[in-house]
C-alpha cells in the first residue's frame, strides 16, 4: 500500500503523476488530504467533494482503477490514524513535511518517506522534520547544491546557514529522477476551470507572482497591470491569469490583481485542472508571460518558446536580488520601464512561438528505487 499525504493544490498537482503511475504498476494507493494546517491553507477554497471528484476523475479519463481517498480536517487526527492502523502504508510520499502552522502532523509509522523535495525549503526542512526521510527525490536538478550531494562546499554561501543540521542532511539519500510535473502532459486531460473554444483567439497565459507588502511596490504593480493588460487588449490577445495559490488567510502577501483597475478576460483562482494550468496553458497560448520572480517560469519556457518573465519599472532590492540568484541566466526578464521598451516588446512577442512537450519518465525511475527501499 503507497500513501499520499497532500496539504495543499500544489502538492497534489505535484503527486499526481506518481501516483498515477503507481496505480498503472497494479500498487494500492490510499490518497490523504489534508486541511490541517492554520495558515497558507490552500484548501480552505475547496469544498472536499470537488478535490475528492478531481482525482476521482482523472483515474476515471485515463483508464486507471480509483484509489481510496480521505479527507481529514482539523478534528479528524483520531479518524486517520485508526484508518493508518487499518491501511498500514509501506511507502508513504509527502511533499511538504514542515509547516509554520498545523493543527497535527499525520503519522508516518514503520513506512518509507519519500519527500518530493520543494527546491531549497526542502533542504531545510528535511534537517527539521517529524518523519524520518527513506529519500529525497528533487524537482530541479540543481536542487542537489542545496542538499549538499555534491558536496558540503557547493551549498550555496547564502542559503547555508539556513540549515539546522547539515550533517543529518548529506546521510539522506537525495536523488534527482527527472521533471515529475511534466507527465502530467502524457495523459488525457480533465479541464474544470479553464476557459473553453480558444481556438480563434490569440491567447496570452500570464502567471502571477504575489507581491509582498511593500505599499510602494504594491501601488507600481497595480499601475502595470493596467498598462500591460490594456497593450495586450491592444494587440487582440484574449488574456488568462493563474492566481498564485498561497491559501488562507490572506497575511502579509497579496495578488497583483488587488492593486489594478484593469482585469483578465478569464482568472483561474482554483487549479481543479490537469494537466495543471501551469503545464497546460502554455500549450495553447501564443504567448506566456509571469509577473515578477516565480519557478512557474522554468516549465512555463520548456514549453513555449515566446516566455518571458516581467517586472514593473521600480524593482523592489528584495525582488532583484532574487532573480540574481535564481533565475538570471536561466530566464529572460524584461522591464518595461520607457516606451521605447514597451516597443521592443511589441516586436518580440510577434515572432511565431514553437510548442514543445517535454517527455519525462521521472515517476517510473523514482518507484524503481523505492521498490528497494
Amino acid at each position: 500500500m503507497f500513501g499520499f499525504y497532500i496539504f495543499g493544490m500544489t502538492d497534489m498537482q505535484d503527486m499526481i503523476p506518481v501516483l498515477l503511475t503507481s496505480l498503472s504498476k497494479g500498487k494500492k494507493c490510499w490518497v490523504c488530504i489534508f486541511d490541517t494546517v492554520l495558515s497558507k491553507r490552500q484548501f480552505y477554497y475547496y469544498e472536499p467533494e470537488e478535490v475528492v471528484g478531481f482525482i476521482k476523475k482523472i483515474c476515471h479519463e485515463n483508464d486507471l482503477p480509483i484509489p481510496e481517498i480521505c479527507f481529514y480536517g482539523v478534528k479528524d487526527k483520531k479518524e486517520f490514524e485508526e484508518n493508518y492502523r487499518r491501511q498500514k502504508p509501506s511507502v508513504v510520499f509527502i511533499q511538504n513535511i514542515t509547516h509554520n502552522n498545523i493543527s497535527w502532523y499525520p503519522i508516518a509509522d514503520d513506512a518509507s518517506v519519500i519527500h518530493l523535495a520543494w527546491h531549497k525549503d526542502g533542504a531545510k526542512h528535511a534537517c527539521n522534520s517529524c518523519y524520518n526521510i527513506s529519500l529525497n527525490a528533487l524537482r530541479k536538478e540543481y536542487d542537489l547544491h542545496y542538499f549538499g550531494t555534491h558536496g558540503i562546499d557547493k551549498i550555496p554561501d547564502w542559503f547555508r546557514h539556513r540549515i539546522k543540521d547539515v550533517d543529518m542532511l548529506l546521510k539522506q539519500k537525495t536523488k534527482y529522477y527527472g521533471n515529475l510535473r511534466v507527465e502530467h502532459l502524457q495523459y488525457k486531460k480533465v479541464l474544470l476551470q479553464f476557459p473553453e473554444n480558444l481556438e480563434d483567439k490569440k491567447v496570452c497565459f500570464i502567471v502571477e507572482s504575489h507581491i509582498r507588502n511593500d505599499p510602494k511596490f504594491q501601488k507600481e504593480t497595480g499601475k502595470f497591470v493596467d498598462s500591460l493588460i490594456t497593450f495586450l487588449r491592444s494587440k487582440n490577445y484574449y488574456i488568462i491569469w493563474k492566481n498564485r495559490e498561497k491559501g488562507w488567510p490572506k497575511d502579509k502577501w497579496c495578488s497583483p490583481l488587488d492593486f489594478s483597475i484593469e482585469k483578465p478576460d478569464f482568472i483561474i483562482k482554483k487549479d481543479l485542472n490537469f494537466p495543471s494550468s501551469l503545464l497546460h496553458g502554455p500549450t495553447i497560448s501564443d504567448l506566456c508571460l509571469t509577473l515578477n520572480c516565480t519557478n512557474a517560469i522554468f516549465d512555463i519556457q520548456n514549453i513555449n518558446s515566446n516566455s518571458y518573465m516581467l517586472n514593473p519599472p521600480s524593482i523592489p532590492k528584495h525582488e532583484d536580488e532574487i532573480f540574481k540568484r535564481r533565475f538570471e541566466g536561466h530566464a529572460t526578464r524584461i522591464i518595461l520601464d520607457d516606451d521605447e521598451s514597451w516597443a521592443n516588446f511589441a516586436k518580440l512577442i510577434d515572432v511565431p512561438k514553437a510548442i514543445s512537450i517535454p517527455q519525462s519518465k521521472a515517476s517510473h525511475k523514482l518507484l524503481e528505487d523505492v521498490m528497494f527501499l
